[in-house]
């Protein structure tokens, strides 16, 4: 079981990784053409975005992996959680894909929507998203919680996730490395449950993409920070112990209030390691 269960693994890591690196020229093009542009933090015109060209590729990956997968849960008499991953996937790319496209930017953080709600009855994409994603993050958690009290947590977990890697996503590589460094964690938690294959054509893609990211040359947006903090807060709730899980809830909720009231990016500066680790592998302007 466990040299199969490899097998498997090394398979879908491979062609995933293929795939990205296929996609990565040709995504780019693909946003320029169509001016999905948006000026980075030094005031350059780079892609965004780039979620809805993760998602193409992570598209085929998934599919090839579904006959073995879905055999083997077919075994285990649970299926579900391979269709959560892919509709979640798909849906919070497109509530993120409609933020980057048809975003108005003049609203920050969840008060600054509601504000434009409640001012100028403006019901904003960045609105839709957070209630859309809550949604789907509570739908999801309804697979991977066993009763009331984990359905909450899972809820709480999945979405907080999924929002955090989007405020991360500020500077080049921030986010995937976060969403990289939390996948690769599962992974080693969980490599020989059945459900990880669900997991990995994501973490592959997403590996394959980093170097362009640290460089400057494309920008996730919403659309790609939806789909790695969905995808990794669907796998924590997977892997994790409740009371782990319960732990990550409340670290993820103390840093959303933080991130209302101050700057991610300063906090990050200010601390010499984190500094170090957001740093490395970036492409010096």
């Amino acid at each position: 079981m466990h040299v199969t269960m490899l097998l498997i693994l090394l398979g879908s890591a491979l062609v995933s990784w293929s795939i990205g690196r296929i996609v990565l020229p040709f995504g780019m093009t693909f946003l320029r053409h169509h001016t999905v542009i948006e000026k980075n933090y030094l005031g350059e015109d780079i892609p965004t975005g780039y979620g809805i060209v993760l998602l193409f590729a992570f598209a085929p990956a998934y599919t090839l992996i579904a006959p073995f997968f879905l055999f083997r849960l077919s075994q285990l008499g649970d299926g579900s959680l391979f269709w959560a991953v892919g509709v979640a996937s798909l849906w919070m790319v497109l509530l993120g894909w409609l933020d980057d496209t048809l975003g108005d930017h003049r609203a920050k953080g969840f008060k600054g929507h509601l504000a434009l709600l409640r001012q100028d009855g403006v019901f904003t994409t960045g609105l839709l998203k957070a209630i859309g994603g809550g949604g789907a993050a509570f739908a999801v958690a309804s697979v991977t919680g066993d009763n009331g009290f984990e359905w909450i947590v899972h809820g709480f977990l999945i979405a907080l996730t999924t929002n955090w890697i989007n405020l991360l996503d500020l500077r080049p590589g921030r986010a995937l490395k976060f969403y990289l460094l939390g996948a690769f964690s599962l992974f080693l938690i969980a490599w020989l449950q059945p459900y990880t294959v669900s997991f990995v054509p994501l973490m592959l893609i997403a590996l394959a993409t980093l170097k362009a990211d640290l460089a400057g040359r494309l920008m996730l947006g919403d659309s790609g920070a939806n789909l790695l903090g969905m995808q990794l807060g669907i796998f924590a709730a997977s892997a994790l112990p409740l009371y782990v899980s319960v732990g990550i809830v409340l670290l993820l909720f103390v840093g959303h209030v933080y991130a209302e009231r101050h700057s991610l990016t300063e906090l990050i500066v200010r601390i010499s390691w984190l500094n170090k680790l957001d740093n490395w592998g970036r492409v010096k302007p």
